[in-house]
């Protein structure tokens, strides 16, 4: 999937995390004109784990032709899901975007808000494209391992986010063993969430440190 921003100098992708309790709900603001990707994921630590990604763009839900809610696009599930959405209006234009677990398993949800934001200029292509990355052990109790394949590995980027959105670490791979490591001994234990960049494409990893 390619989106482009026309007149924009650079992309800029704001990134928001929320944990939801087994049976519980948060609510997302989805701005008018603005563009989403939101990841979900229930009974976390769970070899049943449900995961979901919806492209999702604001619209004017005051409007009767909206239906009342922001265009949602489903860009990959399993085949059951956890959760389920509804909206109110916030303000004048834009949505209130409530997302409710489900209660099955008794771990909740993590949910991952990615606001993907252009400033203008020049033309820009945001690439929506898997990158075959592998980082393991995990769970892990100190050091993550990544390794990619030595035809993508030009340029990666690797950050370690916490649920709050605040980048922890940063790594470049290692262009001679495709690879990269990245401590995490200091850290409490939790969930991550590794983000990798190259060029204008994007991935999420979850990463569990014991």
């Amino acid at each position: 999937m390619l989106i482009v921003c026309i007149q924009f100098a650079f992309a800029q992708i704001i990134t928001s995390c929320y944990t939801v309790a087994s049976g519980g709900n948060t609510t997302i603001v989805i701005k008018d004109g603005s563009l989403y990707r939101i990841t979900i994921e229930s009974c976390l630590q769970s070899y049943t784990a449900r995961m979901g990604s919806y492209l999702v763009y604001g619209l004017n839900i005051s409007d009767s032709k909206t239906s009342g809610k922001p265009s949602v696009l489903k860009t990959a599930a399993t085949a059951d899901s956890d959760w389920t959405f509804s909206y109110t209006l916030s303000g004048s234009y834009d949505a209130n975007m409530k997302i409710t677990s489900k209660g099955w398993g008794d771990q909740g949800l993590l949910i991952v808000v990615e606001q993907l934001e252009c400033s203008a200029n020049s033309i820009i292509n945001t690439e929506y494209k898997e990158l075959e990355i592998k980082p393991y052990p995990n769970p892990t109790s100190n050091i993550i391992n990544i390794t990619s394949k030595a035809s993508q590995s030009s340029g990666l980027l690797f950050e370690i986010v916490d649920i709050k959105g605040y980048v922890l670490r940063k790594a470049n791979l290692n262009s001679s063993s495709n690879s990269a490591k990245i401590d995490l001994t200091d850290l409490p234990s939790g969930i991550y969430i590794i983000r990798v960049t190259q060029s204008n494409i994007m991935n999420s990893y979850k990463v569990v440190k014991n």
